[in-house]
């Protein structure tokens, strides 16, 4: 697995982190979040947001809530006390697009400090491996009431997430994508075809992985949208981004992580496999 060093981590991360923990500790402490938002002069929602690592903490209620959960070692109260102030630092590249929706902005984030990705695509191909005119073509197509501001800035971002995924010391990629996503020729046939082409140069590089789910394959458990796991250097959570029409929705908890991950494992032993993928793909771009 490619190595990631411990400057591919984000402020979110850092927050879930430190949720994590404080979550750990009120509950082996016997704490409610209506107790613990009683001692900060919160409400227990707060609470809720700070472990859930939406929130950062001020350092006085860190302290507060340490001394209310009993917790006495040293060590581990300054351990905390960096992650909280790491949180509270600006992130990378992704901090120029603070207009973009919140959401979107997370999930990004993410994935450009995961040291593996698992990507499942049902009609379209990976945000982060597109050309522009075939993004283009794919937001204009799918939303019209796009500004020509707001084209150029997804634009942007999209070279961004790319420049990510094929940097030296990039994560780990492997792609399941469903056939549809090969054969809608977004842009038209020029653009499709240098799309495809663009996949085939991508799949050369050593960290990338591709495998095309075929249409004859049948109903699978992934019909529904699109998923991607998203894996960081521990102790940082493995988070699953889900997208669909309402968004991004991101999760990490270890039960739906794993949930995920099975449901990936099945599609990648459906898929054709690399080698086979490629052709496929190949044919199509002729």
């Amino acid at each position: 697995m490619t190595a990631r060093t411990e400057a591919h981590t984000s402020p979110s991360l850092r927050r879930r982190r430190l949720g994590i923990a404080l979550r750990r500790l009120r509950e082996e402490s016997g704490t409610t979040r209506e107790a613990a938002g009683g001692k900060l002069d919160c409400s227990p929602s707060k609470i809720s947001r700070i472990e859930n690592g939406d929130v950062g903490v001020r350092r006085r209620d860190l302290e507060e809530l340490l001394d209310l959960y009993g917790l006495a070692d040293a060590d581990e109260r300054a351990k905390l006390a960096d992650l909280a102030r790491e949180s509270r630092e600006r992130g990378g590249w992704w901090i120029k697009y603070t207009d973009l929706p919140k959401a979107y902005l997370k999930y990004i984030e993410f994935e450009s400090v995961a040291r593996s990705i698992r990507w499942f695509e049902m009609s379209t191909v990976p945000g982060a491996l597109q050309i522009p005119e075939f993004t283009e073509s794919l937001i204009r197509g799918s939303d019209p009431s796009f500004t020509p501001d707001e084209l150029a800035r997804q634009l942007d971002v999209r070279r961004e997430r790319q420049r990510t995924l094929t940097a030296p010391g990039g994560p780990d990629c492997a792609f399941v994508l469903g056939e549809a996503a090969i054969r809608y020729r977004v842009g038209g046939d020029d653009v499709w075809r240098r799309q495809l082409r663009h996949l085939l140069e991508l799949a050369d590089r050593p960290n990338i992985r591709l495998q095309v789910l075929a249409f004859d394959h049948g109903a699978h458990e992934a019909m529904a949208g699109s998923f991607q796991i998203m894996h960081h250097q521990k102790p940082d959570p493995a988070v699953v981004n889900c997208e669909g029409f309402a968004g991004h929705f991101v999760m990490d908890d270890p039960v739906d992580v794993e949930r995920c991950s099975q449901v990936f494992d099945r599609l990648s032993a459906s898929a054709l496999s690399p080698q086979l993928s490629l052709k496929l793909i190949a044919e199509a771009a002729a």
